[in-house]
């Protein structure tokens, strides 16, 4: 119903405001906790349930089940579903409904792991660099694109002891974020250090990731997939 959402939508801003003061400390616990290799482990994905809201499974889908862990693909009749169950959930599509919105905020709230790539929260916000309507979850404020070099930020267990390598480099417009708030930044622009390719966040009892880009060659061997699959192993894992 309209008032449903009036009241997500409220709720969603009381947490943007809270984000705001609270980033910096959020943020300073969260990276002490990534600090741990075994919260990373792609291992952790064994007997793991992944749905994807996507066109097919590809190279990501593929790799997941060579791991162990069941993945199905869904659709918009899923996604608007309240019963929607699975450990992690994995957003490719173009996503608009507020009701989806905010299913999928609970759904992250709940406990489960959700990661979202490239440019959806663009589409998710109707085609918008505005994302406030959906920060309070996703974990930054700004939708932006960015075509320069990109490395690791910080030190975290998601890319301790990985070199880079050429699968880092941007393609020109790039998806990325801008102005995260609770959330740790994984891969960034070189030369703006807001704009995020990368980054981890928690919402809840849930984990939630952005990765700038799908395109993962090389069966998730080169740097970027084996960000993703630690990134994947972490969103999955309850912890």
């Amino acid at each position: 119903s309209l008032a449903a959402i009036a009241d997500d939508l409220r709720k969603a801003n009381e947490r943007l405001e809270q984000l705001r003061v609270n980033g910096g400390a959020m943020r300073a616990e969260l990276a002490e906790r990534l600090t741990d290799p075994a919260l990373v482990d792609p291992a952790r994905l064994r007997g793991k349930s992944v749905a994807m809201f996507a066109s097919g499974k590809g190279v990501i889908g593929e790799a997941l089940e060579a791991l162990g862990a069941s993945v199905s693909l869904i659709n918009r009749e899923d996604l608007d579903n309240e019963k929607l169950e699975a450990d992690l959930l994995i957003l490719m599509g173009k996503v608009s409904s507020l009701r989806m919105l905010a299913e999928i905020g609970e759904y992250v709230e709940s406990g489960s792991g959700v990661l979202v790539f490239a440019a959806a929260p663009y589409y998710m916000v109707r085609g918008s660099t505005d994302l406030r309507p959906i920060a309070s979850w996703l974990g930054a404020e700004v939708y932006a694109n960015y075509g320069g070099p990109v490395v690791f930020a910080g030190e975290t267990a998601l890319t301790a002891g990985i070199e880079p390598d050429e699968s880092l480099l941007a393609r020109k417009s790039a998806a990325c974020l801008v102005r995260p708030l609770g959330a740790v930044p994984v891969i960034v622009g070189e030369s703006n250090a807001s704009c995020v390719m990368a980054m981890a966040n928690v919402v809840g009892d849930g984990r939630v990731g952005y990765f700038w880009t799908s395109a993962v060659a090389n069966g998730m061997e080169d740097a970027r997939g084996q960000v993703l699959m630690r990134m994947l192993a972490w969103l999955a894992s309850g912890q």
